[in-house]
C-alpha cells in the first residue's frame, strides 16, 4: 500500500487545495498561497460542499481562503456558513422540544452527534455541518417513544408499516433505529436504541453526561463513548466526507477524553480495527504533501 503522502499526489488540484485549507484551519500547516496550477473553481466549490466543510473553512480559515480563492468562492462559503447556522439553530429548537416530549412520556433520552457535538468540539453551534436529529433511548422504551414522536406530527417512514407487538419486538432485535420526517420539510429524526457498529458491552444507556445549550440541560454520551461512536461511524462509511476527519482531528485534541477508556470500550476486532482505521485515514489530512501552493 502506498504511503498516504504519496497517494495524495494523485488527488485532483481542487482536492489538494481543499486539504491544504483544512490543515491550515486546524493549525497543522502554514497558510496556502494562491494556486499556481489550474483550478476548476466550480469543481472546487462542488468538492467543498460534498465534504461539508464550507462553514468550518469560512469560520476558521477565512483569511487563508481570501489569499487562495476568488471572490465568488468566498461568497459561496459565506452563504454555506449562513445556511449551516440557520439550520443548526432551527434543529436545536426542534430537538429540545422533541427531547422534552419524550421525557414527559417517561422516556430517558440522550442527544447524539448533531449540534451538541458541534458545541463541544468546535466551540459554537454554527461551524460544524448538522444532518439528522439523532436521539438515543433504551430498547424497552421504543413503543412509548414512537407514540410520543408521532403525536408531535412526525411521520415514521422507516419502517412504514403498522407494527404489532410481535413485529415491534422483532424489529427492535434486528434493527437499530426508526426514522421520521415532518411533511415535506427536510428535517429527519432518527430514534436510536442501539449505536450501530459498537460492541454490545459499550452499553450506551449505562451512563451519560449533561450539557447546557441555550439554557437547556440535556443528556448526551460520555466523551469516550462519543469518540468511539464517531470514529467507527466514519470508518464504517469509508470516511467519504472530510468533515468526519475534521471531527477526528479535533477529538484527538480533546483533553476531556481518556483514550485508555476508549480502547477498553472497543471490543476486537470491530473496535480495535476502527481506531486503527481512524489513525490511518487521518494521515490523509495530516500527511498530505506540504509543497505550495496546492499541497
Amino acid at each position: 500500500m502506498a504511503e498516504p503522502a504519496r497517494a495524495v499526489e494523485n488527488f485532483s488540484p481542487e482536492l489538494r487545495l481543499l486539504l491544504a485549507l483544512i490543515r491550515s484551519a486546524l493549525g497543522t500547516e502554514a497558510t496556502p498561497r494562491a494556486p499556481t496550477e489550474p483550478i476548476n473553481w466550480t469543481t472546487f466549490c462542488a468538492t467543498l460542499e460534498r465534504h461539508r466543510v464550507g462553514a468550518f473553512l469560512h469560520r476558521r480559515a477565512g483569511r487563508q481562503m481570501e489569499r487562495a480563492c476568488p471572490d465568488f468562492v468566498l461568497q459561496r462559503t459565506r452563504k454555506i456558513a449562513a445556511g449551516v447556522a440557520h439550520r443548526t439553530l432551527s434543529q436545536a429548537a426542534e430537538q429540545i422540544q422533541l427531547m422534552r416530549c419524550l421525557e414527559a412520556a417517561g422516556v430517558e433520552v440522550k442527544a447524539v452527534k448533531g449540534f451538541v457535538l458541534g458545541q463541544r468540539l468546535y466551540g459554537n453551534l454554527g461551524t460544524r455541518h448538522v444532518g439528522d436529529i439523532d436521539l438515543l433511548i433504551r430498547p424497552t422504551d421504543v413503543a412509548r417513544a414512537d407514540a410520543a414522536l408521532r403525536a408531535t406530527g412526525l411521520d415514521r417512514f422507516r419502517p412504514d408499516i403498522p407494527l404489532t407487538p410481535l413485529r415491534l419486538k422483532k424489529f427492535v432485535q434486528l434493527k437499530p433505529e426508526f426514522e421520521y420526517r415532518r411533511g415535506s420539510a427536510p428535517l429527519r429524526v432518527e430514534l436510536l436504541w442501539r449505536l450501530e457498529g459498537l460492541p454490545e458491552h459499550a452499553a450506551p444507556w449505562s451512563d451519560a453526561v449533561t450539557c447546557t445549550i441555550g439554557g437547556c440541560v440535556m443528556r448526551t454520551l460520555p466523551p469516550e463513548l462519543d469518540a468511539l461512536y464517531l470514529l467507527q461511524h466514519g470508518a464504517r462509511h469509508g470516511w467519504f466526507r472530510l468533515f468526519w476527519l475534521v471531527d477526528a482531528a479535533l477529538l484527538l485534541r480533546d483533553q476531556s477524553i481518556d483514550w485508555s477508556a476508549v480502547m477498553a470500550r472497543a471490543a476486537p476486532p470491530s473496535g480495535a480495527s476502527v481506531v486503527a482505521s481512524r489513525r490511518t485515514r487521518r494521515g490523509t489530512v495530516r500527511h498530505a504533501p506540504r509543497r505550495r501552493p496546492a499541497a
